[in-house]
C-alpha cells in the first residue's frame, strides 16, 4: 500500500513542517506501508504554488490512502487534496485518530505482558510495576518512530521523563531478567500484530 502525506506547509516554520512530515513518513513506514510520498522531500523543486499542486496531485493519484496531518484544515493545498480524496473514495486517515488507535494497541500489549491495567499506565502511581509498564510503552512507541513529545502525550509524561525511560530501558534489559522477559514477550507480540490493519482501520 502507498500513502500520501498531506498537511500545512506554507505560512509556518519550514523546519517544523519538515519535521512533522518526516515523522509521519517514518510512522507510516513503521506500521507497514510499502511506499510513502512525503511532499517535503521535494520542496524547492517548483517555482509556484500551482506547480507544486500539479506535481503533488499527480502523486496523490497513485496512492491508496491519504494521511492528513493535524491542522490540515488551515492549508489551501491540503483542503484541495482532501476534497480530491473524498471525490475518488480514497481512504482518508487523520493523524490524531490513527495515533490514538496505535497508542491503544501498544498499551493493550504492554498491559497484557506486565499484568498492569491500561488506566494505571497513564496514572500518577509510581509503583515499580507501573514504572516498568510505562517505560515499555515509551520504548515500543519509539520503535514506531514516535517523537519524544508524542510519546509523552501517549503516556501522560513530560519530555524529560520520556528521555529517562528510554535510557533506563537499556539498564533494565542488562540487569533485570524479569523486565527483559516481559519486554521480549511484548516485542514478539507487537511483531505478530498487523499494525497496518490496526492503523488503517476505520475503527478507533
Amino acid at each position: 500500500m502507498k500513502a500520501y502525506i498531506s498537511g500545512r506547509i506554507s505560512g509556518i516554520n519550514q523546519n517544523l513542517a519538515r519535521s512533522r512530515f518526516d515523522e509521519a513518513e517514518q510512522l507510516l513506514s513503521s506500521v507497514g506501508f510499502d511506499e510513502v510520498f512525503n511532499p517535503m522531500t521535494l520542496q524547492g523543486s517548483c517555482e509556484t504554488w500551482e506547480q507544486y499542486m500539479r506535481r503533488d496531485i499527480a502523486q496523490l493519484m497513485t496512492c491508496d490512502v491519504i494521511f492528513m496531518l493535524d491542522g490540515w484544515e488551515l492549508s489551501k493545498g491540503a483542503r484541495v487534496e482532501h476534497n480530491i480524496a473524498q471525490q475518488i473514495n480514497m481512504s482518508i486517515l487523520y493523524e490524531t485518530e490513527r495515533r490514538v488507535a496505535l497508542n491503544d494497541e501498544i498499551k493493550k500489549i504492554v498491559s497484557k505482558v506486565t499484568y498492569v491495567d491500561i488506566e494505571d499506565i497513564v496514572s500518577k502511581n509510581r509503583k515499580q510495576k507501573f514504572f516498568f509498564a510505562r517505560m515499555m510503552c515509551a520504548v515500543l512507541l519509539r520503535e514506531c518512530n514516535y517523537s519524544l513529545y508524542n510519546i509523552g502525550a501517549a503516556i501522560n509524561r513530560d519530555h524529560a521523563t520520556v528521555v529517562y525511560y528510554l535510557k533506563q530501558h537499556d539498564t533494565e534489559l542488562d540487569f533485570n531478567s524479569e523486565y527483559r522477559a516481559m519486554y521480549k514477550k511484548a516485542v514478539a507480540t507487537l511483531e505478530e500484530t498487523q499494525l497496518l490493519k490496526i492503523f488503517s482501520s476505520n475503527e478507533t
